[in-house]
C-alpha cells in the first residue's frame, strides 16, 4: 500500500492549465475581432470618402486635394489613414487606395498590423 503514488494536488495543476488555455483563447478571439471591425471601419471610411471625393471632384479640382482636404476635416478617422492613391480609370470611376495601421487595444499585448483597402465610386 506504501508504493501507491499520491495524488494531492494533481487537479489543481489541471485547473491552472484550463483556465490559462481560457484565457489565451479569449484573448485570440478579442483581438481577432478587433482586427475585424478595424478592417471593416476601414472599409467604409474608404468607401465614404471616395464617394464624398467623387460628388466634389467637379468643385474642388484635383480629386487627391479633395478627398486629403476631406481626411483633415473628419475627426472619426483613422489615426494612422493615409491616401496611397487615387486614380480614375475612366472618366466615371474614381478608384481609392488607402491604408491605416490597426493597434491592439490591450496593453499587455502591443501588436500592429498595416491593414490596405480599395475602394471604388462611379
Amino acid at each position: 500500500m506504501n508504493d501507491l503514488r499520491r495524488e494531492e494536488g494533481t487537479s489543481l495543476i489541471w485547473f491552472y492549465s484550463v483556465v490559462a488555455l481560457i484565457v489565451a483563447v479569449v484573448l485570440v478571439l478579442s483581438l481577432a475581432t478587433q482586427q475585424y471591425l478595424f478592417a471593416r471601419f476601414l472599409k467604409d471610411y474608404s468607401e465614404q470618402l471616395v464617394l464624398a471625393t467623387l460628388s466634389l471632384q467637379a468643385d474642388m479640382g484635383h480629386s487627391k486635394d479633395t478627398a486629403e482636404a476631406l481626411v483633415g476635416l473628419d475627426s472619426k478617422s483613422p489615426k494612422s489613414f493615409e491616401i496611397v492613391s487615387l486614380t480614375s480609370p475612366d472618366t466615371k470611376t474614381l478608384v481609392l487606395h488607402s491604408c491605416a495601421t490597426w493597434q491592439s487595444e490591450i496593453a499587455l499585448i502591443p501588436l500592429s498590423r498595416r491593414m490596405c483597402v480599395i475602394s471604388m465610386a462611379r
